[in-house]
């Protein structure tokens, strides 16, 4: 688990949201190397569009650095929306962190 940092945004990751979100966490995290970034979405109920735009960019800039976006604990309406636009295939997901740790040895 070392290295990595673990963001939870609440509410919905929107057009009104999404750019100042990847804004913020590629200041706060990637410009200070910090390139592994598990985002927790057990309180996020709504993407739209730009939001998922926003997540392939994090999943692009983390890769481009050496490290890693994850995503954990979606609720069944996200995780319809990803495999939908085929963003599972792409973007790691998993139930828990435990499911993660257990699977990759964290």
């Amino acid at each position: 688990m070392e290295g990595y940092v673990i963001i939870k945004p609440k509410g919905e990751l929107d057009l009104s949201n999404a750019f100042n979100f990847k804004k913020q966490l590629l200041n706060d995290f990637l410009t200070k190397g910090k390139n592994k970034l598990i985002i927790d979405l057990s309180d996020v109920h709504y993407m739209d569009s730009s939001a998922l735009g926003a997540m392939i960019s994090l999943h692009k800039s983390c890769r481009l650095n050496g490290g890693m976006l994850i995503l954990i604990k979606m609720d069944k309406s996200l995780k319809r929306l990803f495999k939908l636009t085929q963003l599972d295939s792409i973007i790691p997901i998993y139930e828990s962190l435990d499911e993660f740790l257990k699977n990759t040895g964290g």
